[in-house]
């Protein structure tokens, strides 16, 4: 008589157990977890081994980067207002992050960011101005499949550079880093062959070896970036022109006059005819024999800053717009005709324009909302009302 209490006690007991155990899959957008910041989601992994196994989805840690721009967020019908303030709280709180606090913390701590691959530390998450070789070293060691980082610290040297340059990468932003000499550069061009994006603009140390390797062994670079890398001379701009054919995006303004002259914009013109967007603004040397070799050569140019570029005319303006896809023009400080000017607008501007110059017409309106500036660019950031 005794036993079957016990028996009963014992099955109480295991109470869950009596139950079907039901397994069902859900997305990981779906997850509760999908709502948690990154923060929090690496704090739930120490709760318990079941909490850090459910937080492995790599659809959690693919991508730790920048917020959506909040103005952007603003107007749109899919966001509600909880929504809005719930991202003015998680702006507020990536931006305060201290150096130690992330990388000790959150990177040491989180074996889920191992299938990190973006990773944007640029003026945005407010961290550029603290993020130092012992925080990138942290980053090299713990995230192997980084494929994309930003970064922009005058802090960073050689060093994490190197151990960061490697076949996974194809992404490099190292803007503002001026302490990053030719040896990084180095370890870049022989590292990372599949590289396609590079912005190293005010890279001080840049020198024509630096760009001159990474030309010869980057083969696959769509986008290049080397604005006030006053070191680059035109020699290292005819290797680019020689060795990238599938170059798309060229910024090369606040460098040296002699570094961009119409021999060398000929040889990037013949060489990468892919080219969709180029910015020379302020060659002093450029004249119209180079862009009417642009015209003939890249048909695909869209968006073209030839600003400041005192010798271009009404000649060669005529070309690039004949020949080429032009949707956005920069022609200010050059010799090129108001008429012309005006003939070239889009419809929009010259709608834009024409009610400006007839007041008999209903005035254009400004909304300041649609243009207010993003969180990455300003100094004030720290003063906004978010």
């Amino acid at each position: 008589p005794r036993a079957a209490p016990r028996a009963r006690d014992a099955a109480d007991a295991r109470g869950a157990s009596w139950l079907p155990h039901l397994k069902r899959t859900v997305d990981a957008s779906a997850s509760p977890l999908s709502f948690l910041s990154f923060v929090e989601r690496a704090r739930v992994e120490a709760v318990s081994r079941q909490a850090r196994d459910e937080t492995l989805d790599p659809a959690y840690w693919r991508e730790f980067g920048r917020l959506p721009k909040l103005h952007e967020r603003v107007g749109d019908p899919s966001y509600s207002r909880e929504a809005i303030d719930m991202l003015r709280n998680d702006i507020r709180r990536i931006r305060r992050f201290g150096d130690v606090e992330f990388f000790s913390t959150f990177l040491r701590k989180t074996p889920s960011l191992a299938l990190l691959v973006t990773l944007e530390l640029g003026t945005a998450s407010k961290l550029n101005s603290k993020v130092t070789d012992a925080s990138l070293h942290i980053v090299a060691a713990r995230c192997p499949a980084l494929a994309s980082l930003n970064v922009s610290s005058r802090a960073i040297t050689d060093k994490p550079i190197i151990k960061l340059a490697r076949p996974a990468l194809t992404s490099l932003d190292i803007g503002l880093c001026d302490k990053v000499t030719d040896v990084g550069f180095r370890a870049i061009a022989q590292n990372c062959p599949g590289l396609t994006y590079l912005r190293a603009n005010f890279c001080e140390q840049m020198t024509d070896a630096s760009l001159g390797a990474i030309a010869t062994n980057c083969p696959s670079l769509a986008t290049l970036s080397v604005m006030g890398c006053r070191k680059l001379t035109s020699s290292s701009f005819m290797a680019v022109g020689t060795n990238l054919p599938s170059l798309q995006a060229l910024t090369v303004c606040l460098l040296t006059q002699d570094a961009i002259t119409d021999a060398v914009l000929e040889c990037i013109a013949a060489g990468c005819p892919r080219l969709t967007k180029l910015d020379i603004s302020h060659r002093q040397l450029i004249t119209d024999r180079s862009l009417e070799c642009l015209a003939a050569n890249c048909p695909r140019l869209s968006v073209l800053n030839i600003g400041g570029c005192p010798l271009i005319t009404d000649r060669s303006l005529d070309e690039i717009v004949a020949n080429c896809s032009i949707t956005e023009l920069s022609l200010h400080d050059t010799r090129v005709t108001y008429e012309k000017y005006r003939a070239y607008l889009d419809p929009y501007t010259r709608d834009y324009v024409n009610r400006l110059n007839n007041p008999d017409l209903p005035q254009p309106t400004f909304d300041l909302s649609e243009h207010s500036s993003d969180y990455d660019s300003d100094e004030d950031e720290d003063a906004r009302d978010y």
